[in-house]
């Protein structure tokens, strides 16, 4: 039995793609069709960055402009201030699919974060379904 890939998260054979993290879904490579990468962006990541330093450039201000009247309504804005700072420059993910059509169906193979392990997967399914090809499957 050759193993292509084998994973934390996936394993491939000749036979068959099984998602092991994904509640160990398994798919028999010869049924897969117009296997493709998809790569899902966060949402919303239009005015985030814009929101964040804005936020940083009005907490350095509220010091002088608040801090004489009230050092305590002061220190409360900052923190406010620095917080949705953070949230707003804080980095997005991105996710990775593997999707492809199984028995006349779309289907999610293979789903990740890390884009180094999606690779190795992906390279993994590539040499399988290319080594299928070549022995006549």
């Amino acid at each position: 039995m050759f193993v292509y890939y084998e994973g934390p998260r996936a394993l491939i054979t000749l036979d068959f793609f099984e998602d092991v993290g994904g509640g160990r879904r398994r798919f028999a490579v010869g049924d897969l069709h117009t296997v493709r990468i998809v790569r899902q962006h966060p949402e919303g990541d239009g005015n985030r960055p814009v929101l964040g330093v804005s936020a940083l450039a009005v907490a350095v201000a509220t010091v002088p402009l608040i801090g004489p009247v009230s050092r305590a309504l002061a220190g409360v804005v900052v923190s406010a201030l620095l917080v949705q700072a953070g949230w707003c420059l804080r980095p997005r993910l991105v996710r990775w699919d593997l999707v492809a059509v199984y028995h006349y169906r779309p289907a999610i193979l293979f789903s990740s974060y890390d884009q180094r392990e999606f690779d190795q997967v992906c390279r993994g399914l590539r040499r399988c379904i290319e080594h299928r090809r070549s022995l006549g499957f």
